[in-house]
């Protein structure tokens, strides 16, 4: 059972993390609106396509280890985790392609 104080600790995180997450979305609105108003060619450098795909095949290998480390523990939220890892994987990977 949790403390007043460890439920006082994940209140003050789960606003400090929700608020992260609004100013997140609102930035990326922000510069969104202002990327279609006033569009410019994308330019990409080599090396941060490379990142990219790394990253993505990084994600992938972890994801796939979550899904198998799941259905081992029967978690579905590690399994749940393990699908959304490898979803943003593939997510990389095609913009990584559309930017090519």
């Amino acid at each position: 059972m949790k403390t007043d104080r460890e439920k006082k600790i994940e209140y003050v995180s789960s606003v400090t993390v929700a608020i992260i997450i609004l100013l997140t979305g609102f930035t990326a609105f922000r510069e969104s609106l202002d990327k279609t108003l006033h569009p410019a060619a994308a330019d990409y450098s080599a090396v941060s396509l490379v990142i990219i795909a790394v990253a993505a095949a990084v994600k992938l290998i972890f994801g796939r280890y979550c899904k198998a480390a799941g259905k081992t523990c029967h978690s579905e939220s590690l399994i749940a985790s393990g699908t959304d890892s490898v979803m943003d994987a593939f997510i990389s990977l095609s913009d990584r392609f559309g930017a090519c």
